[in-house]
């Protein structure tokens, strides 16, 4: 285990600006149209009332073809599109089991404390709620790059990934049931749009043979309930249960020795 430091020079950094400029790219663009057809996809396992996209780097309604009614977005920036509600995602300003989706979309991949976000999650949740992540694969091409060390491996998909193991294990310590995950976008991370022709067989490949091998993941969780079943109170059988010996041993009254 890696032992944090006791004093920091910097503040913790912030990838969110970096990661909206990413998406203004054609590769980003290209990754955006293939998130946006799974997420479609996961969406109507997604039930209840309200639902919350939680951090935004991108100006597009991700809750858009949810079944759900009543849809906002969470961030703590103002010129954020969309927004609703203006919070810090480690601590919303919302009452506790009041959503029904909570959705994020690579806000755990630019945070700096994912848990503090995802314990946040588990308190705005009702029982039997879900919540649906959105992240950067590092057991992917895309991470493979990153190990490599490639020319761009300062990309901000690469800075802080989260790995869908390492968030399975955060959620069931938390109580969630992990429903399932769903990868894609096998390309590797070339910036030329036209270049994805030349990598179709590597692409079909992947899909076909490690199919949650993708550079984008979906993973899909609920939070499960704690059935508790009420005792009833018991009445009050305090002088049902008095042992019949000590009732005789008490003293006979005067009038009875008289």
């Amino acid at each position: 285990m890696r032992i944090p430091r006791l004093f920091r020079m910097d503040p913790p950094l912030d990838l969110s600006s970096a990661l909206s400029g990413f998406w203004l790219t054609n590769l980003g663009q290209r990754v955006l149209q293939e998130e946006r057809m799974l997420i479609r996809q996961v969406l109507p396992r997604c039930f209840g009332l309200h639902a919350a996209q939680v951090g935004s780097t991108v100006d597009i309604d991700w809750l858009e073809d949810a079944i759900i009614p009543h849809r906002f977005v969470v961030d703590k920036h103002i010129g954020v599109k969309g927004l609703q509600l203006c919070s810090d995602p480690e601590h919303l300003a919302l009452t506790a089991e009041s959503l029904d989706l909570l959705m994020f979309h690579h806000g755990l991949d630019v945070c700096s404390r994912p848990q503090a976000w995802l314990r946040e999650a588990t308190r705005v949740l009702r029982p039997g709620g879900h919540v649906m992540i959105v992240g950067f694969n590092p057991w992917s091409t895309w991470g493979l790059f990153r190990w490599l060390l490639f020319p761009w491996h300062r990309q901000p998909w690469l800075q802080r990934p989260l790995s869908p193991s390492r968030l399975a294990d955060w959620l069931t310590l938390l109580d969630f049931a992990i429903i399932g995950l769903e990868a894609t976008y096998a390309y590797p991370p070339l910036k030329r749009a036209g270049s994805d022709f030349y990598w179709k067989g590597w692409a079909w490949l992947l899909r076909r043979f490690c199919p949650q091998a993708g550079a984008v993941y979906v993973l899909l969780a609920r939070k499960q309930s704690v059935a508790m079943t009420p005792l009833k109170l018991l009445p009050k059988v305090r002088s049902v249960m008095t042992p019949v010996w000590l009732a005789d041993s008490r003293p006979a009254s005067r009038d009875a020795t008289e």
